[in-house]
């Protein structure tokens, strides 16, 4: 098994992330802020 780490989530804003959700049937990570909103990204 191979793996590797990789920088994502270019335009979400440095601050906490108060909820993380992967919603594998969208093929996507959502990570919602205190305030800011919510931002998803798109995973394998």
């Amino acid at each position: 098994m191979r793996s590797h780490l990789a920088i994502a989530g270019a335009g979400c804003p440095e601050v906490v992330m108060v909820d993380l959700k992967i919603v594998p049937e969208r093929g996507v990570l959502v990570a919602a802020t205190h305030g800011l909103g919510i931002f998803s990204l798109k995973i394998n």
